[in-house]
């Protein structure tokens, strides 16, 4: 009997692990239960920063003061969990739930080449994973965009980097298969930048939700915002908790994440004893990656990813790859599927404040947090103002590139949902990733002039 349940467990857990655009102002109406700004970090940010005054100079103590102000201006984040008092968790007592894990990603070493080297002919060449441009796609995190964002580098710079063959583009990856999956625990650290986009654990289970188990299911394409709703609950209501990480967890690490290396962290009631575990396979996962960004702070991360890697300010503007009507990539059996929009109950709400549903984010929001602290660390690590400047630029340019390029970009779906795969090939790199390239090159090329010619 023993062997029974534990094969049943062990299929129904790996059957959830199915694995991303999302815009921050939506996540109030969904989840009212999460805290937009992380009060308690900042203050931790504050008075870190308030002891570092003692000893500054004058423009020391200003810059300090104004990290601060940034922090609390254009975080928009959802970080917090516990519905206000984070000193007490609804699982287990008295318990602090903010995590401390964090990491400064660090700036591309000025004596290692920039990682561009040509691409391997053989598909199942490993070594391929070794080194270059390594985008780890997780579903519904912006995901589309985001490898839209990689490809653009990937081809901006194949000429202008390490590659001396004329229009190569640098060995880059950017579709769904999981970092252990890519073995890049073998990459060269020396060879290969190694980086991904999350997105707040519950915005990114609605998403998946809508997208996988509505729109891609023709069963219940047609049914009302009220029984989608519905099915939702069941859903939430039938969560399986028994020890398990966060998918997103599991898609970035580079190791196998086994059952009992989490084992220790409940009791036989699946209550979460201690999170220990949990911080240590977040540090790990900090540690393999280059840099990782938040969907929420999507410019916010790929300002940061432009300062690490010194990056053109062209290298990181797009085209949202969910501007096309609300349909995804037409990738299915079924052509373009429109996506529903999450209309969502105050009884499914409360859903997501239960433990149960709690215990299933658990590992992920951790995860969430310790991303979110290491943005702000790494933006007061390469400087305010610096940050501050090209933050300014990119958002102008995204500006431009919304006014002149979305209004004759091409997509692999129409904007009434008509599949147009042979028209948007040369209007996108790849899918819906990067669509538009061909306007944003125009644009970024006349920016460009523009700024040499205002030098001294």
């Amino acid at each position: 009997l023993s062997v029974i349940i534990s094969l049943y467990m062990f299929f129904d857990f790996n059957k959830q692990i199915g694995l991303s655009s999302f815009k921050s102002n939506n996540i109030e109406s969904i989840v009212p239960y999460v805290k937009l700004i992380n009060q308690e970090y900042l203050s931790d940010l504050k008075d870190r920063n308030e002891n570092k005054l003692k000893s500054n100079t004058e423009d020391e103590l200003a810059r300090n003061h104004s990290i601060i102000e940034y922090a609390v201006k254009v975080k928009n984040t959802t970080i917090g969990f516990w519905n206000g008092d984070k000193t007490t968790s609804p699982i287990q007592g008295s318990y602090k739930y903010i995590s401390n894990v964090s990491k400064v990603f660090s700036q591309w070493p000025e004596s290692l080449p920039f990682p561009c080297y040509p691409p391997k002919k053989n598909a199942q060449d490993i070594d391929k994973f070794r080194y270059g441009i390594q985008f780890v796609k997780i579903p519904k995190c912006a995901s589309s965009t985001s490898s839209g964002i990689a490809l653009r580098i990937a081809h901006r710079h194949g000429e202008t980097k390490s590659i001396a063959a004329a229009k190569q583009i640098c060995s880059v990856q950017y579709t769904h298969e999981s970092a252990r999956y890519r073995s890049y625990k073998l990459r060269d650290i020396n060879k290969s930048f190694l980086w991904t986009i999350i997105r707040e654990p519950t915005s990114r289970y609605v998403s998946e939700f809508q997208h996988f188990k509505i729109a891609r299911d023709k069963r219940y394409r047609n049914l009302s915002s009220l029984q989608i709703d519905k099915l939702m609950r069941e859903d939430l209501k039938n969560l399986q908790i028994y020890p398990r990480a966060g998918d997103m967890m599991y898609y970035l690490s580079t190791e196998a994440i086994k059952r009992r290396r989490l084992a220790p962290m409940y009791d036989k009631g699946y209550k979460i004893k201690n999170i220990n575990v949990f911080e240590e396979i977040v540090t790990e996962i900090l540690n393999d990656y280059n840099f990782i960004g938040t969907a929420e702070r999507l410019d916010e991360s790929l300002v940061l990813l432009r300062l690490l890697l010194d990056l053109d300010a062209g290298d990181i503007i797009y085209l949202s790859s969910k501007t096309n009507g609300g349909y995804d990539d037409g990738r299915s059996n079924e052509g373009c599927v429109l996506i529903p929009k999450p209309n969502i109950s105050e009884p499914t709400k409360q859903l997501f404040s239960s433990e149960a549903y709690i215990k299933f984010q658990y590992g992920d929001h951790i995860l969430y947090e310790a991303v979110n602290r290491s943005i702000d660390e790494t933006i007061e690590s390469v400087g305010f103002e610096r940050f501050k400047k090209a933050l300014d630029e990119h958002k102008h340019l995204m500006a431009l590139a919304n006014e002149e390029c979305l209004p004759n970009a091409v997509f692999p779906c129409s904007k009434n949902g008509v599949r147009q795969t042979k028209m948007a090939a040369t209007n996108c790199y790849w899918d819906d990733s990067g669509c538009g390239y061909p306007c944003l090159d125009k644009l970024s090329e006349k920016w460009e002039k523009e700024r040499t010619s205002q030098l001294p």
